[in-house]
């Protein structure tokens, strides 16, 4: 199983906003289904937020 701070810093050096996304969302679900480390769970929401936000404003231009 690949640890939660792998996946983060994948996550990290992705260019790709949607592929980023699918590592946020592949993160909380380490999280979720393992009870590992939960105080993160907001924070990674919070990135997943500003990601979809941001492709949506360079969807619009």
């Amino acid at each position: 199983i690949m640890q939660l701070d792998e996946i983060l810093e994948k996550t990290e050096r992705e260019s790709n906003p949607a592929k980023a996304i699918d590592y946020y969302l592949e993160a909380l679900s380490f999280i979720l289904k393992n009870k590992f480390e939960p105080e993160r769970k907001a924070e990674i929401e919070e990135k997943i937020k500003i990601l979809q936000e941001d492709a949506k404003s360079k969807a619009y231009k």
